[in-house]
């Protein structure tokens, strides 16, 4: 089983309606984390870069899971949605776009957002945008 974050009490997720970009339609999930939160959340983002076959699962609230992964060409944001009650995100990211995150990590401070598919090349097939807003 793959390291896992439970960030179900401490972290307030949202699903907003699909919306249109120069990328194509694409569902936004808002994550708003706790400032305490991102280093852990970069150091295994940081380890999934460095081993083969890695992946960290993050487990958020209403059994919504967010699976953090490495991409060896383009990154991939997808979204599904296998049962009512349950979605499951998938953010793999190839090494530079990774990096990126990484960086915005560091220097992101209370009231700051990221917007994970802004920091890299994101696959056409992608049809999910991860919004990260610090609290």
């Amino acid at each position: 089983m793959p390291p896992t974050l439970n960030w179900k009490s401490d972290t307030v997720a949202s699903l907003e309606n699909p919306r249109t970009s120069e990328r194509g339609q694409r569902t936004v999930l808002h994550l708003r984390v706790p400032a305490e939160r991102l280093g852990r959340l970069a150091t295994e983002i940081q380890e999934v870069l460095s081993e083969e076959e890695r992946e960290v699962r993050l487990e958020l609230p209403r059994e919504w899971l967010l699976f953090w992964k490495r991409r060896e060409e383009e990154s991939r944001l997808l979204l599904a949605h296998p049962e009512a009650e349950v979605w499951v995100a998938t953010v793999a990211l190839e090494a530079a776009h990774a990096r990126a995150l990484i960086a915005c990590f560091g220097s992101a401070g209370r009231g700051d957002s990221i917007t994970v598919g802004e920091l890299g090349r994101v696959g056409e097939v992608s049809n999910l945008e991860v919004v990260i807003s610090v609290v």
